[in-house]
This record gives C-alpha cells, structure tokens and sequence, in this order.
C-alpha cells in the first residue's frame, strides 16, 4: 500500500507540473488575418489569394520557394514571451517525394514547422512555438515559407494564420479589433442606409 501511494503521489506531482507548464492565450494577435489586409500584411514572392475561404480565412496558394503573406512586426508589441503560430495548410497532390520544408521567419530563432512531404490533401492545424523578434534582418516580418519551389502546376495551400501568447495553440479566431471593426463598419452602414 506504501508503494502505491509513492506512485499516486509522483503520477500526482508529474500531472500538476505538466498542467502548470501549459500556458494558452487564445486571442489572436495578427490583425486581419482573415483577409491579409495591406495595412498589416505585406507579400513576398509570387502567390495567389484566393476569394475561397477555409476556417473563415482567406486562402493562400503557393508553388514558390520563399513566397507568402508577412505580418509586419511593427503591429506587434511583445517580443519577450513564447507565442504559438499556428495555420491550416494542405497540397493539391501527393508531396511524399519531395524534399524541402516549411519554416517560419521573422522570429528571433527561425525554425521548421514542417515537411513538404508531409503536407496531405486534406487540410491539418499546424502549430509551432516562436518568439516574435522586433526587427527582421530581411524587413518582411513574420513568415510561414516553403524552402523548395514544387513542380508546375502543383500547389501549397495555407490558411487561419494565428499567433497567440503561451505554448498551446487554439483554433483560429479573428483578432478582437477586427470583430470590433466590422460591428463598427454594420453600425455605420445601417445609419447611411
């Protein structure tokens, strides 16, 4: 009986660490991620975005290395905490040959999020933890990039860029200003009508 009161106690202490580690911020800090407005979005590379939405976002279709959509950093404030970036991404064919990844740029330490080869054709949430860095040596921002341009003709897809505070990634929600713009834009639609 001691014995298995030493492992509820250790089971116990391992499950409390592990929920105290878990920090979720669920607010999305990239502005009108939903349709990748100039003001807050530039592109880089050749890319189509498309009038098609998935999760309510706009889609990005992409065959280039070193192409997409780049949130500037000068509409972020904290460059000090662990963020989770996370998008929906898919192909329109089978990667499983094909070399090269996904990482994201514009963050103080770069990394992979992904394989190409393992990007499906079904649409898969994929997260990652950065640190957003104030300045970008290349001036785009931060940035979702396929290092490996793919054959003629076939695509990439990304959607529902989300950038929140803490480690666990949550589903893709607009920014609260962006709700709060479009209550603004019917309000005053409804006066002018």
């Amino acid at each position: 009986e001691e014995a298995n009161k030493a492992i509820q106690a250790k089971l116990d202490a391992l499950s409390t660490e592990k929920v105290n580690e878990l920090e979720i911020g669920g607010r999305n800090l990239f502005l009108r991620s939903a349709d990748y407005d100039n003001e807050y979005w530039s592109t880089k590379g050749a890319l189509v975005v498309l009038d098609e939405l998935f999760d309510s976002t706009k889609i990005i279709k992409i065959n280039s290395a070193w192409a997409n959509k780049a949130y500037r950093v000068d509409k972020l404030t904290d460059f000090t905490s662990e963020h989770t970036l996370s998008f929906n991404v898919k192909s329109d064919f089978d990667t499983s040959s094909q070399t090269g990844t996904v990482n994201v740029y514009g963050v103080l330490v770069p990394k992979e999020v992904i394989s190409i080869n393992q990007i499906t054709e079904e649409w898969q949430r994929i997260s990652v933890q950065v640190t957003p860095s104030a300045t970008d040596p290349y001036g785009y921002g931060i940035r979702v990039e396929l290092t490996q341009t793919l054959p003629t003709g076939k695509n990439i897809y990304m959607s529902g860029f989300k950038l929140e505070k803490g480690n666990k990634a949550t589903d893709w929600t607009p920014a609260p200003e962006d709700v709060q713009a479009e209550i603004d834009d019917a309000k005053q639609e409804a006066l002018t009508a």
